[in-house]
C-alpha cells in the first residue's frame, strides 16, 4: 500500500479485488501501520473507500505523514 500522499483527510482508497481478498467492506474502519522495517505508527479509525480503478492507496496530513515519517509502505489492521 502506498502512505505517502499527505494531501487528505485519514481515509485509505482499496482497490475491489484488494478487499474482497482481505475480507473488507467499503466504509468499514481499520487500523492501518505505516513504516517500513523497525517502528512503524499505527493509525486508528481509517476509513476504507472502494476504489474501481486504481491503486490502493492512504491519505493522511502532513502533520500525520511527518510524524510518521514519511512512509511509503503500510499493513491493514483490524
Amino acid at each position: 500500500m502506498d502512505c505517502s500522499n499527505p494531501q487528505m483527510d485519514m481515509q485509505m482508497h482499496v482497490v475491489y479485488e484488494t478487499l474482497r481478498r482481505l475480507d473488507i467492506k467499503d466504509k468499514e474502519i481499520i487500523k492501518v501501520a505505516c513504516g517500513g522495517e523497525g517502528r512503524k505508527l499505527i493509525f486508528d479509525d481509517v476509513v476504507v473507500r472502494v476504489n474501481v480503478d486504481g491503486a490502493t492507496t492512504m491519505h493522511i496530513d502532513t502533520d500525520e505523514s511527518q510524524a510518521a515519517g514519511n512512509p511509503t509502505v503500510g499493513e491493514i489492521y483490524r
